[in-house]
């Protein structure tokens, strides 16, 4: 959109048969000026996004390793009931196969 703003004040001078006038210099300098400037703020805000999202992923972090440090937490408790109840279940089978 900005790159037709500044080729529209070309046109202009064109039409005037090459002798524009110090008004029409300065407006053309002024939209050019003015389509940079809003080019610029638009990467601006680009980037700023961009800073924000990382800053709010940054933020959430702790809590995922918190939730994932539970998980883990939890999966090796559960792996030593598994464990204990394996053991049990082995002492019992030879108990039973001693009675034999």
């Amino acid at each position: 959109m900005a790159k037709t703003e500044t080729k529209a004040p070309a046109k202009e001078e064109k039409a005037t048969n090459g002798a524009p006038s110090k008004a029409t210099n300065a407006a053309s300098k002024a939209e050019i000026t003015i389509a940079e400037k809003l080019v610029e703020l638009y990467r601006l805000q680009h980037v700023d996004s961009q800073v924000d999202r990382i800053r709010t992923q940054r933020g959430e972090l702790p809590l995922e390793v918190q939730d994932l440090e539970d998980e883990v937490a939890g999966l090796e408790t559960r792996l030593k009931k598994i464990q204990d109840e394996l053991a049990e279940l082995e002492t019992s089978v030879s108990d039973k196969n001693n009675f034999i």
